[in-house]
């Protein structure tokens, strides 16, 4: 008699073989059956469970299907819950899949470096040419208009960071400093998704409280319509014609005081025509 290729099952005095695949836990395919294991349907919460943590580590559909032989349409019943139910074979497929993909990066951790180094002074230019990266991506990736970055990219970036998180405070540009971004000692842990920084300088400029248009303030507006006409008012006010229209309406009743300023510059320089005989 030849001898078994496959091992046997893990029950005592047992000796048929395993199933070829490792989803049975040790048992063979007739005592998997009678544990509810075979053919065990598992419910979509638990599998859909299992897809969102591989999805969330950068994996694709395709690039799951292509790598670990699981049918990308179950995978997108999965994904949009056409199912409330599937096999156990595809749950524990799903959970030997690593979190991480092995082609891309989730963005936001390195969004995190580059906005912190980007407020000790670091412009993009500098960031870009010192990790040798484009300098287009890590604006993008600054910007939030990236999810997802390529391995070559993360690798730099964080490189770059420990490089750089230690580097004296240089003079900020205006623009940056009012975004006021963490800095890099402003994180604990930079890789907490979970984590909210303390900002060292949140100082921001405070918006100056909007001004009422009273009835006055919208006479004096259509004198200067009526008198400059409505293109050349927009324009010498520097207001577009529908927010001069809402204005003069009554639709937008609080305005920015420097509109308010305008209006008064501009009615006193229209030249008045009292005294003048007729």
């Amino acid at each position: 008699m030849s001898e078994r290729k496959l091992p046997t099952c893990v029950r005592p005095n047992c000796t048929r073989a395993q199933p070829g695949y490792d989803s049975y836990d040790g048992l063979c395919f007739r005592h998997a059956k009678a544990a509810g294991i075979a053919h065990h349907y598992v419910p979509w919460e638990k599998v859909n469970a299992e897809l969102e943590r591989i999805l969330s580590g950068g994996w694709t559909l395709n690039a799951i299907e292509e790598d670990h032989s699981i049918f990308a349409y179950t995978l997108r019943d999965i994904k949009y819950h056409r199912r409330d139910r599937f096999k156990h074979t595809t749950y524990q497929a799903l959970k030997e899949i690593p979190t991480l993909s092995p082609y891309r990066r989730p963005a936001w951790p390195l969004r995190r470096r580059v906005n912190a180094l980007r407020a000790i002074g670091i412009p993009f230019s500098e960031m870009a040419r010192g990790m040798g990266a484009d300098a287009i991506r890590v604006q993008h990736l600054s910007y939030e208009r990236a999810q997802w970055a390529p391995i070559y990219l993360d690798k730099k970036i964080r490189a770059y960071y420990a490089q750089h998180a230690l580097d004296p405070i240089r003079n900020v540009d205006r623009a940056t400093k009012r975004l006021a971004l963490p800095k890099p000692f402003d994180w604990n842990d930079i890789d907490d998704p979970n984590e909210t920084p303390r900002v060292s300088n949140p100082q921001r400029a405070k918006p100056r409280p909007l001004r009422k248009v009273t009835p006055a303030k919208r006479q004096l507006l259509e004198e200067i319509v009526e008198h400059y006409g409505v293109t050349n008012a927009a324009k010498i006010l520097k207001l577009n014609f529908n927010t001069m229209k809402k204005i003069m309406t009554g639709q937008t009743q609080k305005v920015n005081p420097k509109i308010i300023d305008r209006i008064n510059y501009q009615h006193k320089k229209i030249p008045t025509t009292l005294g003048q005989a007729a």
